[in-house]
């Protein structure tokens, strides 16, 4: 019976959230059910109760919610967004007809400007939280056994600025994808006309495209290829992404099984520690900036048919592009707004989530920041040259554009949280009217629902708080980029973000941290005034100065994070590396073979383990050996052409018990081929992310230890500074 009836709730569920968006219509033919729901959510939402019933109605269900969580399966997913959707709905009615006082005096300033925040944060909660509803995680389509049947497929490689040694290998790599030779045509497309990069072509046996301008930047440069080419499908890569050599056979199956889909899109990953994880040292602890978007909210529009081309590592559709006259130029961000063209006209897109390949993050968390105003820059675009509905989009399709705009536009909302503890402290300025007690009883349940919510919906790609350091550190700089084009959306211009380059010492980055700077020092002399007041001053206001006090405590712990950030570590590292390798080998010393294993590899060197039975295989630095790699899987393909074994000089450069470090000596293209084949076009080269669980205490102490860490750091330069003074004069 209980069986019977989970099934039942099951299918319901599954059919009424997410058919009913798919097919409107639907909402006809069960009209009484979905009053029910109506009536039964508005009284939940709007019923009068006093403090202490609020207290007992909010903290039942958060009890309720964390014995929730630790169950698994989507229905409790679902439960918890529904929980969750209530306390956030009974918050905002309450602030909007209990808490709101327009007086005409200074407070109707931060009374309206936090209500509108507030609104804009809890409405990309909601659209984010439904759309995460039911994550599709689509598995990859098989292809057909009769490989006469298998599409063909230009591969295009659009290329600006990026150096030498950064296109090379990703050239290499595209080369090395399985699939049949006389299909498969790859062009690397040069925008910058450099003669070093056409003699690449010709050596590597690639073709190379280029034009006598930039107009249009990346978009124009795909649409000229696609002008001059005539394969079925685009695969694009920049120029700095390397794809695993199984990259066509995972995401090409699709488009023979359905003829409307023109996107399968799979995630970006990358190489390097983003500047976040580098400057604050959490690489490995904490996931990176970009995950969340790759790896969960992408899984979860897809379910709607709403995952859009991000640009690279993706395979598209000729017909479909030519459809719409290529890749759309009006905008900034030509890739999302080229799925939204397609999608109005009815095509269909795919999100694969498997990491099958990789590419260079940013460097500097300025180069960061520039990639981030162009994505607003361009998303904001979108919504002024499309509008804000479009027709030929299903609701959940126009929702999911609708929760990019308003993301790109929490700027502002950002910068309001931040200052409305300060109005209060410094002037008075009482943004909510209402007593402390009562605040606490709707907003604190309403807060922990949704850091709830949030790490069972992104827990595995977005730690708690984390959400708050990454867009405080972006949103100052997005701010006034999306204010401009939102009154003038043709002023963006297109900025490659550079890659490959290297940073030999570390620095301080005070022209980025200065706004962060002057935000913390405020909040501190705010903090310092509230205290003054708790000492000398009244007892009318003292609950409503610790509350502020709290929110005002928890900004400058963000804003110290933040502040942190712009510290920019040094990045000495020209070659990726993989690191979590075990990949069986043989090492030929002196004459003689022994079984090793490679446990940390670049096209450069990597290290070796030698079993400690054969210890007695002496090897000294300086030693020239022989290696041969060996992997059964990744010559278990049948019809498609695989690079012949090949053996490998390497030179030692250093030797300690049984760990050898060699690097690689005077590489030919076919073993620089054999290389790229075994390290990054592995399988399963990327796919092990290694976060530890989300945890809201330990998030807590990570920020509270990078803080610590910071200000540390900062104390010991100052003495070393003072110092070396001291010693000079």
């Amino acid at each position: 019976m209980r069986t019977t009836l989970l099934a039942y709730t099951h299918s319901f569920l599954k059919y009424h959230l997410v058919a009913w968006l798919k097919a409107p219509a639907s909402l006809w033919l069960n009209l009484p059910v979905y009053l029910f729901i109506v009536t039964t959510l508005y009284f939940a939402v709007s019923a009068p109760l006093s403090t202490s019933a609020q207290w007992m109605f909010a903290s039942g269900l958060i009890v309720f919610s964390i014995l929730l969580y630790s169950t698994t399966g989507r229905l409790a997913t679902i439960a918890l967004i529904l929980i969750g959707t209530v306390l956030t709905l009974r918050y905002f009615y309450w602030r909007v007809t209990n808490t709101v006082d327009l007086s005409p005096d200074w407070d109707l300033i931060v009374v309206v400007g936090l209500l509108i925040a507030e609104a804009q944060g809890i409405a990309v909660g909601l659209l984010n939280s439904g759309l995460m509803t039911w994550p599709l995680q689509r598995p990859a389509t098989p292809l057909p056994d009769d490989q006469t049947a298998w599409p063909t497929i230009d591969v295009f490689i659009p290329s600006y600025n990026e150096p030498l040694d950064v296109v090379r290998p990703t050239l290499i790599a595209a080369q090395n994808m399985l699939w049949p030779a006389h299909k498969l045509n790859i062009y690397l497309l040069d925008d910058s006309r450099r003669e070093d990069f056409r003699d690449l072509c010709m050596e590597l046996g690639v073709g190379y495209f280029s034009r006598d301008h930039n107009q249009h930047a990346k978009a124009g440069n795909i649409n000229a290829a696609l002008n001059v080419t005539s394969s079925e499908l685009i695969a694009l890569f920049d120029a700095d992404f390397r794809p695993t050599r199984n990259f066509l056979l995972e995401t090409v199956g699709g488009f023979l099984r359905d003829e409307r889909l023109f996107l399968v899109q799979t995630p970006h990953h990358f190489f390097f520690p983003d500047p976040f994880d580098r400057n604050l040292n959490i690489h490995r602890k904490v996931p990176q900036e970009g995950d969340i978007f790759h790896g969960a909210i992408q899984d979860g529009k897809d379910l709607w048919n709403a995952a859009f081309f991000c640009g690279s590592s993706a395979v598209l559709r000729r017909q479909a592009l030519e459809e719409i006259g290529g890749v759309a130029i009006e905008t900034i961000t030509e890739d999302a707004h080229t799925s939204q063209k397609l999608h109005r006209r009815g095509w269909r897109s795919a999100y694969l989530n498997r990491r099958l390949s990789a590419g260079y993050s940013t460097e500097t968390l300025a180069d960061l920041l520039q990639q981030r105003i162009r994505w607003a820059q361009g998303t904001i675009q979108m919504l002024r040259c499309e509008g804000l509905w479009q027709k030929g989009m299903s609701a959940a399709q126009n929702l999911s554009y609708i929760a990019g705009y308003l993301f790109y536009l929490s700027a502002l909302p950002r910068l309001v949280f931040f200052i409305t503890p300060i109005t209060f402290l410094v002037f008075d300025l009482q943004a909510i009217h209402a007593p402390a007690a009562m605040i606490l009883a709707y907003a604190l349940p309403y807060l922990l629902m949704t850091q709830i919510i949030t790490s069972r919906l992104y827990g595995q790609y977005r730690h708690t708080f984390w959400g708050d350091v990454y867009e405080t550190v972006t949103s100052w700089y997005i701010l006034k980029p999306t204010l401009v084009t939102l009154f003038g959306p043709k002023r963006g211009t297109f900025k490659v973000t550079p890659k490959g380059q290297l940073l030999d010492q570390g620095f301080y980055d005070l022209a980025i941290a200065r706004p962060f700077l002057i935000f913390l020092s405020i909040a501190w002399i705010a903090n310092g005034i509230a205290i003054w007041r708790l000492v000398f001053g009244s007892d009318e206001w003292i609950s409503a100065i610790l509350l502020n006090m709290f929110w005002n405590l928890y900004n400058i712990l963000i804003l110290s994070v933040a502040v942190a950030t712009a510290w920019e570590r040094p990045q000495r590292r020209a070659s990726p590396r993989i690191t979590e390798l075990h990949l069986p080998a043989t090492l030929c010393i002196h004459n003689q073979l022994v079984p090793v294993r490679m446990e940390d590899a670049s096209l450069h060197g990597m290290r070796i383990s030698i079993p400690e039975k054969f210890q007695f295989a002496h090897v000294q630095e300086g030693d020239i050996l022989t290696l041969n790699i060996h992997d059964a899987e990744a010559l278990a393909f049948t019809g498609i052409a695989t690079p012949e074994q090949i053996p490998i000089e390497v030179h030692v450069v250093n030797c300690t018990g049984n760990i050898v470090t060699v690097s690689f000596v005077s590489l030919t293209l076919p073993q620089e081929r054999w290389l790229n084949w075994h390290l990054f076009g592995r399988v399963d080269a990327w796919n092990n992310p290694g976060y530890h669980p989300d945890s809201f205490f330990k998030s807590m102490l990570t920020l509270l230890r990078i803080v610590k860490n910071f200000y540390g750091d900062l104390w010991h330069k100052l003495q070393e500074t003072c110092r070396k003074k001291l010693h000079s004069s």
